[in-house]
């Protein structure tokens, strides 16, 4: 079954604005099996990840941007 990617983006964001980053990061992980060569996505979890001080997985997770 085909997930609804702008559905999931736009509730994973709203979870991180409310402050739920664990919440959001089960969202983000779904999304990314999904389509794991969206460097975009990875970017911006990597983003989230350093706002949940989770500083060593955002950088595997850039590392794998580039």
């Amino acid at each position: 079954m085909a997930i609804d990617r702008n559905k999931l983006m736009a509730e994973a964001e709203k979870l991180v604005r409310q402050g739920k980053v664990d919440k959001a990061m089960r969202l983000f992980e779904q999304l990314l099996e999904d389509s794991p060569r969206d460097m975009n996505l990875k970017n911006r979890v990597g983003d989230i990840l350093i706002q949940a001080g989770s500083q060593n997985e955002a950088i595997k997770t850039w590392s794998e941007v580039s």
